[in-house]
């Protein structure tokens, strides 16, 4: 839905880190927590900047991915 061109999950709690793509200059990395527990980090990449409809709509599925 959302076009990129790499992603990395990383969990230091479990030492996992999964990364798939080719990595590039922009990003959008964001904390995945549920009251208060991390559950890890998601960072998505491309050649070019997210606007802010793709950030909202981006956020809109972080949140249905954390609260399905």
């Amino acid at each position: 839905m959302i076009p990129h061109s790499a992603f990395v999950y990383t969990n230091t709690e479990f030492g996992l880190e999964i990364k798939s793509g080719v990595f590039t200059q922009h990003s959008c990395t964001y904390a995945l927590k549920i009251e208060g527990q991390q559950l890890g980090e998601l960072k998505l990449m491309r050649n070019h900047r997210f606007d802010d409809a793709e950030i909202k709509l981006l956020e809109t599925l972080l949140c249905c991915l954390i609260y399905p």
